[in-house]
């Protein structure tokens, strides 16, 4: 049984993270940091402790991104979540 867990180990250790997939270069990341997001609400609501705002923002390819942020309603700089369609 170790001999084979070993073996399993060794052949996992040489094959390639994702067979048939290039691995993501960090270029795939690069943007202009510079550039304006030129971020727009379209939509907030609230329920409960929570608003939600939909949004649009700049993509550094070029056009819109849609996004929908949650946060506590508060404005205490709890913790949000960022939904991107």
């Amino acid at each position: 049984m170790r001999r084979s867990i070993a073996l399993a180990i060794a052949v996992l250790a040489v094959a390639p993270a994702s067979a048939g997939a290039a691995p993501l270069a960090a270029s795939a990341f690069a943007y202009d940091t510079s550039a304006p997001l030129n971020v727009r609400t379209i939509r907030t609501t609230s329920s409960g402790g929570v608003v939600q705002r939909e949004i649009t923002f700049a993509s550094p390819k070029g056009g819109q991104i849609h996004a929908m942020i949650v946060m506590p309603r508060s404005g205490a700089g709890g913790p949000g979540v960022l939904f991107v369609h």
